[in-house]
């Protein structure tokens, strides 16, 4: 997990995914390895959300890294999470092996509707993945929507895997146009939820 392909902000990689947004006329969170110059040698893992303009207006950065990699050795660690509002859906941004502790999504949970969790998660440990997507929407009462690359990559299998679950922990159906998959998410159905069980007023953060 070196930091070989990390870019700067302005870098071509950055301007194709705005462009991408920008032409399609829709919000993209895409994954980025940044850092500041070229002379930096260190970066931070981060999540890019790029609205239809292709603006910038939000860029989370991992606050857990994974030291089994060594992510540690060559990354700086966020030390917030960060929330946004997209089409009237308030999001937080996560990133694979922050999903392993619930200490990282806690503190915005009452601010969101949902959460979104971009990933580079291997096959081996798939169903890791999926029992903690669905913990996170059942404790924190919102919508989780994990999102997990496929191929092969440094001698690792990805297969997918991308899974969403409601505010009371189903998972949900997606539908399928043009080739991509697409769930529904209703603010409403996550406020209903905690208003019946109103657990995350008993929570200490």
């Amino acid at each position: 997990m070196d930091t070989s392909q990390a870019v700067a902000i302005d870098a071509p990689d950055v301007r194709e995914l705005r462009r991408i947004a920008r032409e399609n006329a829709t919000w993209l969170i895409a994954g980025v390895a940044l850092r500041a110059d070229e002379a930096e040698s260190r970066a931070v893992n981060g999540s890019l959300a790029i609205d239809p303009s292709g603006e910038i207006v939000a860029v989370h950065c991992k606050q857990r890294l994974f030291a089994y990699g060594d992510e540690h050795r060559h990354y700086t660690p966020g030390t917030a999470s960060t929330t946004l509002t997209i089409g009237g859906a308030r999001l937080g941004l996560f990133i694979c092996y922050e999903l392993r502790f619930p200490e990282v999504f806690a503190p915005v949970a009452a601010r969101v509707d949902a959460m979104v969790v971009i990933a580079n998660w291997p096959t081996s440990r798939l169903d890791h993945w999926d029992v903690l997507l669905r913990a996170r929407a059942i404790e924190n009462q919102c919508y989780v929507i994990g999102v997990n690359r496929t191929g092969v990559a440094n001698g690792l299998e990805y297969s997918g895997g991308s899974a969403a679950f409601d505010p009371w922990g189903d998972r949900m159906t997606a539908s399928t146009a043009n080739g991509t998959r697409l769930v529904a998410l209703d603010v409403e159905r996550a406020a209903t939820v905690r208003s019946q069980y109103p657990f995350l007023k008993d929570r200490c953060v």
